[in-house]
């Protein structure tokens, strides 16, 4: 099933295809489903993506990420007074690509 969703501003291309299908190997889809022509995007605030709700990694997770409202980061957290306000699922610079992606993605 075809789903849009909208995001907060400061996200990066990684963080969206992890917290819509729980997976790195599903970018290209991403890309393709939403005519990215630029993989350093940020998002903007209310920026929003389609996606197939069918290649989600795994619904259970999905839902419990939804329910907790835990977010993906893969760029520099923003703390205000040195406190994260975010629940934060990952926290990774560029080198995910190269750690976790496998044959599947060329860096």
């Amino acid at each position: 099933m075809q789903a849009f969703k909208q995001f907060q501003e400061g996200c990066t291309i990684f963080d969206v295809v992890l917290e819509l299908y729980l997976s790195l190997n599903m970018l290209p889809k991403l890309v393709f489903d939403n005519n990215i022509t630029d993989l350093n995007l940020i998002t903007t605030t209310g920026q929003g993506f389609f996606y197939d709700t069918e290649f989600t990694a795994s619904e259970r997770m999905s839902e419990e990420i939804i329910k907790k409202n835990y977010k993906f980061k893969t760029s520099e957290i923003k703390k205000t007074n040195n406190v994260v306000t975010e629940n934060y699922l990952l926290i990774e610079n560029s080198e995910i690509l190269q750690n976790e992606v496998g044959d599947f993605f060329t860096y």
